[in-house]
């Protein structure tokens, strides 16, 4: 996640006066209210607030605990994907992806087969603007396809 996107994320009011550095982790100025609900996804991708200075009214960060594990499927085989899960590719094979995703799904995979001819198929959906299917030309590609939109279909994080 992008640290321009934070702020909307996390829907987090900056008012007049306020600075949030987010290179440096600080927050200084008045802050009429400053809330963050942070799933366990996200606290691999956010930093943690550092300093924090000024006038606070109220303050409060809620962390959800979610207890469960990333899939992780190793295939030998051609396989169909299933969003929220991550392939190992053992083999040359086709991972095709799910069909009629919406925003936000996610694929992930290793490819760790030792060959350049595993392929990503796009199952009516494009992959990174492209209506054409991918093929894993490295031996240690890997990589995590988001869907996006009709146009845009499946892109890398």
């Amino acid at each position: 996640m992008s640290k321009a996107r934070d702020l909307a994320y996390f829907n987090i009011p900056v008012f007049s006066g306020t600075t949030l550095n987010l290179s440096s982790n600080t927050l200084a100025g008045t802050i009429a209210q400053f809330n963050a609900a942070v799933s366990d996804a996200d606290l691999a991708t956010q930093s943690d607030l550092t300093s924090l200075s000024g006038t606070v009214s109220s303050l409060s960060n809620t962390v959800a605990t979610n207890q469960t594990t990333e899939t992780v499927t190793v295939i030998s085989t051609n396989t169909t994907a299933v969003s929220g899960t991550h392939y190992t590719l053992t083999a040359s094979l086709t991972l095709t992806l799910p069909a009629s995703p919406t925003a936000g799904k996610w694929v992930s995979f290793s490819n760790r087969s030792g060959t350049t001819t595993a392929v990503i198929a796009r199952n009516g959906t494009n992959i990174m603007g492209l209506a054409e299917d991918m093929t894993l030309d490295s031996t240690e590609a890997s990589g995590v396809l988001i869907y996006s939109d009709a146009t845009r279909g499946w892109v890398f994080q």
